[in-house]
């Protein structure tokens, strides 16, 4: 019996590892599920973007007394000149250029923000796994007229991206050499922590 080469590919790890995300998927909709049914109040926050990360600041403050609210104030203060300064500097260079996402989680949605407070524009975005509630919140980051995907395989976007010639592609490891090979700046959006701050700056450099 014939296997296509992504059947040759997909090895037990490979299958393993879809599995885990596809059940992390299950469970994160499943308690979304419960949320709403029980008409639990929560609320979604954003860290992605300095003004995003304001806003998520006061918003969780808000929840509590004045004094958190007040040293909520103090954090953003502290740092709005670091953040100032990146954008100055790397602003400049890249207002105007667009960008294409394809990635993981609420980062669809949820690292747009970084990209407009450097002043670009988003052309496209897209999940592999998601749900209604997915989409209609996406909306409040974009712009009429952006592309949404829902769970494109490797072929097709890469013929979204040989139709939209965006600047950047913002996507995962995996996408990262294909795109760099096709001659497109590709970037690999991942959750910040420190040990990658280093490598993000230097693809900017």
């Amino acid at each position: 019996m014939s296997t296509t080469i992504n059947q040759q590919l997909l090895t037990s790890i490979v299958r393993s590892s879809r599995k885990i995300s596809n059940y992390r998927h299950y469970l994160s909709s499943q308690i979304y599920r419960i949320l709403v049914n029980n008409k639990i109040p929560w609320m979604e926050y954003n860290f992605f973007g300095p003004t995003k990360i304001a806003e998520s600041l006061r918003a969780i403050a808000a929840k509590f007394d004045e004094k958190i609210q007040e040293n909520a104030e103090k954090v953003i203060a502290k740092y709005e000149p670091t953040t100032k300064a990146i954008l100055e500097k790397y602003g400049a260079r890249l207002k105007g250029k667009t960008v294409a996402l394809m990635v993981g989680g609420l980062r669809p949605r949820h690292v747009v923000p970084a990209f407009k407070d450097l002043g670009m524009e988003l052309v496209s975005t897209g999940y592999e796994f998601a749900h209604n509630d997915d989409y209609k919140r996406t909306t409040n980051y974009i712009e009429n007229g952006t592309i949404v995907y829902d769970d494109v395989t490797g072929y097709e976007f890469e013929q979204f991206v040989k139709a939209l010639k965006p600047d950047i592609i913002g996507a995962g490891i995996k996408e990262k050499y294909v795109f760099q090979k096709m001659g497109f700046c590709c970037i690999v959006v991942i959750v910040a922590c420190v040990k990658y701050e280093g490598r993000l700056r230097k693809g900017f450099e």
